[in-house]
């Protein structure tokens, strides 16, 4: 997966957009389960972590903002 600017993002980038995008469906949803959509987004990017790091992900989803303005469904549109 690349990063935007044509490079591949490495593991640790990788899992801080995973965290935004966590981060940005627990504020259009917040009826949700927080691990649930960790879990979810995780499977869908193809990466497997230890119950550790889940753990870790997890808290650290549940208490930060995101880095930047999200729009929902902004993931969905293609790069021009």
């Amino acid at each position: 997966m690349t990063d935007g600017t044509g490079r591949y993002a490495d593991e640790d980038e990788r899992l801080r957009g995973l965290l935004s995008q966590v981060q940005a469906d627990y504020a259009i949803r917040p009826q949700e389960d927080v691990a649930v959509l960790l879990q979810q987004r995780l499977s869908d990017a193809g990466i497997e972590v230890d119950d550790e790091q889940f753990d870790e992900l997890l808290i650290a989803a549940r208490r930060a903002e995101p880095e930047e303005e999200l729009e929902p469904g902004a993931h969905l549109e293609e790069p021009e």
